[in-house]
């Protein structure tokens, strides 16, 4: 009797585990290389397992620190900026946007990294109805990557 009830016992525990992995396949699971256009790795040079936070990486580049500088409304600083977005295309977009659009920054970043959580073309929308969000976000994130590619030069 005890063997049937292992053997039953095996054959759950190995439905149960092959039942779960399509769940993760589709993009239910945790994946951290899955997201949305604004949250994904394409912005993020950072290699796997580095552990500088955006405002280090931000510093440890003159050449983008003057660049994202000239985007920010004083008084806030790229420290403010960065925090709370997921990685650094998100934050360069999201003051690409700030200033394409003229929608305040921190109310941007407060939509985005906030109890909302909205993506990026969210809180546009919310922020300002009227516009075409998904050129907007497009315009942004080509403008971020080139911000990321010019600073490495």
């Amino acid at each position: 009797m005890s063997r049937r009830v292992f053997g039953l016992l095996a054959a759950a525990a190995m439905i149960v585990s092959l039942g779960a992995q399509p769940l993760m396949a589709q993009g239910r699971g945790p994946s951290p290389n899955v997201g949305t256009v604004h949250g994904n790795s394409a912005h993020d040079s950072t290699p796997k397992g580095s552990s500088l936070t955006i405002s280090q990486r931000i510093e440890k580049n003159p050449k983008l620190t003057a660049r994202l500088q000239s985007l920010l409304t004083p008084p806030m600083t790229l420290d403010q900026a960065a925090a709370g977005f997921k990685n650094l295309g998100q934050m360069i977009a999201a003051l690409h946007v700030s200033q394409n659009l003229g929608i305040s920054f921190a109310d941007l970043q407060a939509d985005m990294t906030g109890a909302k959580h909205y993506s990026l073309g969210q809180a546009i929308h919310a922020l300002k109805p009227t516009a075409d969000a998904t050129a907007e976000v497009k315009k942004a994130d080509q403008e971020a990557d080139t911000d990321i590619k010019d600073s490495k030069n």
